[in-house]
């Protein structure tokens, strides 16, 4: 926070009035119901165990402060600059939460991911990306899917010696990974779509957002193998997909 930006947080805050407390209280904030948590955790490679389940996060709250000795419009005018500020829409903050990822929790044992601006995107499934084509050697083991929340498909290598997940999730989940064993972690493009590799020991794990689902492709790829895969990506529509997995 900037010297501008101390000076109006001090201002509103002196400006307190219980009056409106009831609506304009700085420690009242809403946040979604954490009543329902995905239970479903599944190991897609277990040397790495790299994939540890989608959450669905709850919503941070936004503070609006209290204010008094202000007329009603020029109220609504602060209140509004203090929502910008709490979400960072200036133009250094705003740009920097465009694109790309960011990290919502990180622990010795894990670290999770989502989109760092998921607005204006669909909150289920509604329509399904595959991969038509896998590497030589692979095979469709199982296919799982909640269209409230993902698809994931599972395949393993002919002589049982590897493995490729690949799935799609809403933009508004956020997915956890090993924190304990990753190697590196770099930012990359998959065709101009924003996306996140890392690499463990003997996987890899390909993030990437195309604007309306995060999709993940997981196993032991190499970067370029993986882009590749990623860019091959097919869609189709509910029926289809019921149809592809009968």
């Amino acid at each position: 926070m900037n010297e501008f930006e101390q000076m109006l947080a001090g201002a509103l805050a002196q400006n307190a009035d219980e009056q409106y407390g009831e609506f304009f209280d700085a420690d009242i904030k809403h946040r979604f119901s954490r009543s329902y948590k995905r239970q479903r955790r599944k190991t897609v490679l277990s040397a790495e165990k790299t994939r540890r389940g989608v959450r669905i996060p709850p919503a941070e709250g936004i503070s609006i402060p209290k204010m008094t000795g202000i007329p009603f419009k020029k109220r609504v005018t602060i209140i509004s600059i203090a929502i910008m500020m709490a979400i960072g829409v200036s133009a250094g903050a705003g740009a920097s939460l465009a694109v790309g990822f960011k990290k919502t929790e990180e622990t010795v044992i894990d670290f999770t991911l989502m989109v760092a601006d998921p607005q204006n995107s669909p909150q289920s499934i509604e329509y399904v990306y595959y991969l038509p084509e896998i590497p030589e050697g692979y095979y469709l083991d199982n296919v799982d899917y909640d269209l409230l929340f993902d698809v994931q498909y599972f395949y393993e290598r002919e002589d049982g010696e590897s493995s490729i997940y690949f799935s799609q999730h809403r933009r508004q989940d956020y997915i956890s990974f090993d924190n304990e064993h990753i190697i590196s972690s770099e930012e990359v493009m998959v065709g101009d779509k924003y996306g996140v590799f890392m690499v463990w020991e003997r996987t890899a794990n390909l993030l990437w957002d195309n604007g309306d689902y995060v999709l993940l492709i997981s196993g032991g790829l190499t970067k370029e193998e993986a882009i590749n895969l990623a860019k091959s990506a097919k869609v189709c529509g509910i029926e289809d997909f019921f149809e592809k997995i009968a």
